[in-house]
């Protein structure tokens, strides 16, 4: 740790020696005081003391503390789940709404990239505010292509449960005939 704060130390003397157009030793003993270093700040109606950091100001916890050798808690951190994984683990197209997988990400760089857009695809992840949409394999397929339909023509011409190998064929339920 040593190494750590001498280095620190002299990155920090170095900085104020070059802002100020100084040499080191005159930034060294600009913050010298009584009590150890501190930088003093003056303004309009008061005068700040900022005490700088040493090592040794650092206290010693009791080897008697029994927090010492007690591992933080991670559990929260490992069984939580973020936003976009809870929306991959629903297995649903968010465009076409097919529940036929495999499903994919696809991100975009920036949302102004989309904020203005014309297609439905950037319609919804500008108005989600999201980067990503959640697509089946050939729905992701046909947005990099530039040949993603709109939901309308997918309300038209698709009955059931569209298909993910073809993306005109369909999936019938029963009683859909």
């Amino acid at each position: 740790m040593d190494k750590l704060a001498r280095l620190w130390w002299v990155s920090l003397l170095k900085t104020l020696a070059s802002k100020h157009k100084m040499s080191v030793q005159k930034a060294a003993n600009r913050l010298k005081r009584d009590d150890g270093y501190a930088l003093v700040v003056k303004g309009e109606k008061k005068t700040r003391i900022i005490r700088i950091f040493r090592l040794k100001d650092l206290k010693q916890p009791l080897p008697t503390n029994p927090e010492i050798d007690t591992s933080p808690n991670t559990f929260a951190l490992t069984l939580s789940r973020s936003e976009l994984i809870k929306r991959l683990n629903a297995k649903k197209c968010e465009y076409c709404e097919t529940t036929q997988g495999p499903f994919e990400v696809h991100h975009i760089r920036k949302l102004k990239d989309v904020a203005h857009g014309k297609t439905l695809w950037q319609q919804l992840m500008a108005a989600r505010r999201r980067k990503t949409l959640i697509l089946c394999l050939q729905c992701h397929h046909q947005l990099h292509a530039g040949t993603l339909p709109d939901k309308e023509y997918l309300k038209k011409h698709v009955k059931g449960e569209p298909c993910t190998v073809k993306a005109v064929s369909t999936v019938l339920r029963e009683g859909d005939g």
